[in-house]
């Protein structure tokens, strides 16, 4: 059995190691706790200062790029009418039959102008839609990106 004196934890030594390990993870903690308190500190700093000004401007695409687009788009698609105005261009079917390659002209058009956005300025299938059973005007915007800092302001 146990004697008293046998007892590690009534041992001074062993007394001395659990304390010196406790100490030793109180430090260690306590350097962790300084680590995150200054880490949180940063963060805080980051969040604080102002943010940038994102600025984003659209303009139209010129009546000269719908003209060359209309123009490449009659060679893609002889049955179809293109027809540019200043700010768009209108595709054109007379043909009930050619709704297919009406569809594929609109994905044409939009990919006949780099980089630019399109916009469905109007759009008609059916008997409704006068001469033509299909008929869209399509409008190409262009966007630009500024980030505006702090200081530029």
């Amino acid at each position: 059995m146990w004697n008293k004196s046998q007892n590690w934890l009534r041992d001074r030594y062993g007394v001395y190691a659990v304390w010196g390990f406790a100490a030793t993870l109180l430090a260690t903690s306590a350097g962790q706790v300084a680590q995150l308190s200054q880490h949180i500190v940063q963060q805080v700093q980051v969040v604080a200062t102002p943010l940038a000004t994102v600025q984003l401007t659209e303009t139209a695409a010129a009546k000269s790029e719908y003209e060359s687009a209309a123009k490449r788009l009659g060679y893609l698609h002889p049955d179809l009418s293109f027809k540019a105005a200043a700010d768009g261009i209108t595709v054109i079917a007379t043909a009930k039959e050619s709704y297919s390659e009406f569809v594929q002209a609109l994905l044409d058009t939009t990919l006949s102008i780099p980089a630019a956005r399109w916009e469905i300025g109007s759009l008609c299938a059916g008997e409704r839609c006068g001469q033509s059973p299909y008929r869209a005007y399509l409008k190409a915007r262009f966007q630009s990106v500024k980030v505006i800092h702090q200081d530029e302001q």
